[in-house]
């Protein structure tokens, strides 16, 4: 079965096995719907951040007026900032 005449033939199976392989598992980008899952995911969090980050400059704008020269007491709610930390589908953090 191996030999010097089927060299060749086993050559161009395991070439031929190999393309298969390395054109289905490794060279297969995403799928659609984890783009989108990844896109709507973005979104979600650049919106909150953006929230946080406005809700902080309107307490800090809030205390200017006072003419209170200390930084606000009171911080954004911590479960928003720990939905923008911790991956709750992967187990991970986003950072």
């Amino acid at each position: 079965v191996f030999s010097q005449g089927t060299a060749a033939a086993w050559t161009t199976v395991l070439v031929g096995v190999s393309t298969l392989f390395v054109a289905n598992f490794l060279l297969k980008g995403k799928t659609f719907a984890i783009v989108e899952g990844e896109r709507r995911k973005r979104k979600k969090y650049l919106e909150l951040m953006a929230m946080v980050k406005q809700d902080v400059e309107a307490r800090k704008a809030a205390a200017a007026e006072k003419d209170n020269d200390e930084e606000p007491t009171d911080l954004p709610e911590a479960d928003r900032i720990f939905g923008l930390l911790w991956d709750d589908v992967k187990e991970a953090s986003t950072t």
